[in-house]
């Protein structure tokens, strides 16, 4: 698909209800695509019961009709955690950093907009304070308007994001994100970003992993 011509500029106040509305959107899309990993890893992990199972009952039809209630009822409720998990999460960054960005995204901190037709498509911030090392900061809060991805707005975003770290002489951008966000994960690699590791998110999951990347970047002279 041809690359949209859009205006990159910094957020200001006015972009809040746009930014948010759009960040909302983009995280409630990764449900599916969480769950689908979470039962994935459960179905794996049945696959070793049957045969306990098989020895264990005479399987009946009452029996397969319990056992399949059963799993129902685990799907149901694996599904319920992620959504709860995914809205909680969403509720805290609205009224953590994205609640006054102008204040958050300062002195060596941004948030960039995208912005096509008058209306914002697309966001990314970077930030640095005390709890980054000097010369580091993180990409956070990247999200584009699912009608038009694929377009080239997120790439130029974070060459938005490494211009903006190479006037403020950061050498290493960080971000974070989960196994479940497959067009993001590809995105960053092709931008150059080195997944470093995979750890258990802070929420209660088996087998959703957090992945972190890292970007060593490349100073003007």
């Amino acid at each position: 698909m041809d690359k949209l011509e859009v205006e990159l500029r910094s957020f200001e106040p006015n972009d809040k209800y746009e930014c948010h509305t759009l960040f909302r959107r983009g995280m409630m899309e990764v449900i599916p695509s969480l769950y689908a990993i979470e039962v994935k890893g459960y179905l794996k992990c049945a696959l070793f019961l049957v045969p306990v199972i098989a020895l264990t009952l005479t399987w009946s039809l009452r029996d397969v009709i319990v056992l399949l209630c059963l799993c129902a009822i685990i799907a149901a409720l694996v599904y319920i955690h992620i959504y709860f998990t995914m809205t909680r999460f969403i509720h805290h960054s609205l009224s953590d950093d994205l609640q006054d960005v102008a204040k958050v995204y300062q002195d060596g901190s941004c948030m960039f907009v995208a912005v096509l037709n008058g209306a914002i498509v697309g966001m990314a911030g970077v930030l640095h304070n005390d709890q980054h090392k000097p010369g580091h900061a993180e990409v956070l809060r990247m999200s584009v308007n699912p009608s038009i991805r694929k377009r080239g707005i997120a790439t130029k975003l974070l060459k938005a994001i490494e211009h903006f770290c190479n006037d403020n002489n950061y050498t290493k951008l960080t971000l974070k994100t989960t196994s479940g966000q497959y067009a993001a994960m590809a995105l960053y690699e092709k931008n150059g970003f080195k997944e470093i590791r995979r750890q258990q998110p802070a929420f209660f999951v088996h087998f959703i992993k957090q992945v972190m990347y890292e970007k060593m970047l490349t100073q003007r002279i």
